[in-house]
């Protein structure tokens, strides 16, 4: 889906996955039905924010960790030092994203004045919620004993000791940059080929980057592993049939819902 289609107004020959002329903003009137809710980039950018959103947080981490090496940034609070670093590291990656999608920027903002996405994500969130509990209590069932992977055990331990900062890059700047990345990015540039493609990889690369290849802790994080394929499956599905606004909405609601027992309790304690 690389071809381009002759805008009947300005005669201008743009991207045939666009719903509009992005000279004359007049609609496209062979687009299709496909690409109706998503947002469609030019396939270099959707390339981009893939491989940035992918490699860029680890390639970054490394940077910024060397830069907090040279200039003496230590402390014996290593809860402290990874917060800091993550900090760093999401706000870098979240600029470099969006000086990628750049004036593209207008195109994710259209889902927002729809109230159907909210209520898309809001019915998404619920899934994802009902998943996780009937998947827990189905290894309650069968006595299967199950700890918090990796990745949740790292954000339940800044969340505790510094929960507001958590909140903002958990709850809001990471599931932007992953709807960038997985969403926006990869599954949009898949679905050009096929949708049959699309969902499938989109959904099985969002689950293996919240996943620990740890041969030590390899049992418990492919029993969580489930738990990720699903919300994959459930924010794509959203992204697809309702927009960027949909899926963010969703992915940030289930992430934020998880701080308000440690904001609760900060907030006792003050």
């Amino acid at each position: 889906m690389f071809k381009k289609v002759k805008c009947n107004n300005c005669e201008n020959h743009y991207d045939e996955t666009f719903d509009e002329c992005p000279n004359c903003h007049s609609p496209n009137r062979e687009l299709n039905p496909n690409f109706k809710h998503i947002q469609m980039l030019k396939f270099g950018k959707q390339i981009a924010l893939f491989l940035t959103g992918l490699v860029g947080f680890e390639i970054l981490g490394i940077i910024v960790s060397l830069i907090f090496s040279l200039f003496g940034f230590t402390s014996n609070n290593q809860v402290l030092v990874n917060m800091v670093l993550n900090a760093v590291v999401y706000g870098l990656l979240f600029i470099i994203l969006f000086a990628i999608v750049n004036v593209d920027v207008k195109k994710l903002l259209k889902s927002f004045k729809k109230w159907q996405p909210f209520v898309a994500g809001l019915c998404c969130f619920g899934a994802l919620i009902g998943f996780s509990i009937i998947y827990g209590i189905l290894l309650q069932i069968f006595r299967v004993n199950i700890s918090s992977n990796e990745n949740q055990t790292l954000i339940d331990v800044t969340t505790n000791n510094y929960p507001i900062t958590a909140l903002v890059i958990f709850g809001f700047i990471g599931p932007i940059c992953e709807e960038l990345t997985y969403r926006v990015g990869l599954f949009s540039f898949l679905k050009r080929f096929s949708k049959w493609l699309a969902y499938p990889v989109s959904i099985l690369v969002f689950a293996l980057i919240h996943f620990s290849f740890d041969p030590a802790n390899i049992v418990n994080e492919l029993i969580n592993l489930p738990v990720y394929i699903f919300a994959g499956f459930a924010l794509t599905f959203t992204y697809d049939k309702f927009g960027f606004a949909g899926s963010l909405f969703a992915h940030i609601l289930n992430n934020v819902i998880s701080f308000i027992p440690a904001i609760v309790i900060l907030g006792v304690i003050i």
